[in-house]
């Protein structure tokens, strides 16, 4: 499986990072009294949006390579460490990223990312 380039910047931006998970209860509405509720999975993906920093042009062309070849433009899942606890997980892009110029080669690129809750069917 392949590993998110370790010559990158390795930690996202504080602001703006958003940490969710995919809703895994479902509600049915019942003639009296509250909602039943029950799990429609138990294997919850986990939801990641983050800014990371391509400090130059190098960084640019290792990430752009990085998602072309070694993901096969964004299809396979790679290894990176979970932006908050650290541990080695599974993830994969959910959708395109997104790169913005802020400075004469300094660049920053928005990421949503899904942290897969399994690894058996990797």
């Amino acid at each position: 499986m392949p590993v998110f380039p370790s010559e990158l910047e390795q930690n996202f931006f504080v602001e703006g990072f958003e940490d969710s998970f995919k809703d895994p209860v479902i509600r049915s509405t019942v003639d009296a009294g509250p909602e039943k509720t029950r799990l429609r999975y138990s294997a919850v993906p986990e939801y990641i949006r983050g800014r990371l920093w391509l400090k130059n042009l190098d960084d640019y062309n290792t990430f752009i390579s990085f998602w072309k070849n070694d993901l096969k433009y964004g299809v396979l899942p790679f290894e990176w460490k979970h932006p908050v606890t650290g541990e080695t997980v599974n993830m994969r892009f959910r959708n395109i990223f997104r790169i913005s110029t802020i400075a004469e080669n300094q660049f920053v690129v928005e990421m949503d990312l899904e942290i897969l809750p399994w690894d058996k069917f990797l």
